[in-house]
């Protein structure tokens, strides 16, 4: 692992120690006040968000391709045009 690579992994870490000491805080207040539901949710949702990031292989991401959407746009450009002319 390359130095700057690791520098991001170690600030990605604090980042999540930081969000689950609020999440687990968060949790203690919501068993206090017996809301039950919230609880569970936000102990799902941070987990889910631990594995996430903590998984040794990246999420798929779709990669966003500008030419389609530059087509795309001066497609309905024109069909707008066209049906304006039209009337």
């Amino acid at each position: 692992m390359s130095g700057r690579r690791f520098v991001i992994f170690l600030f990605s870490l604090a980042i999540l120690a930081i969000f689950n000491a609020f999440s687990l805080w968060s949790i203690y207040l919501l068993f206090a006040d017996g809301n039950f539901s919230l609880r569970v949710t936000i102990v799902i949702l941070t987990l889910l968000i631990d594995i996430i990031a903590l998984n040794p292989k990246e999420l798929p991401v779709q990669i966003y391709d500008s030419r389609n959407d530059i087509a795309f746009h001066s497609y309905y450009i024109n069909v707008l045009h066209f049906q304006n002319c039209l009337h």
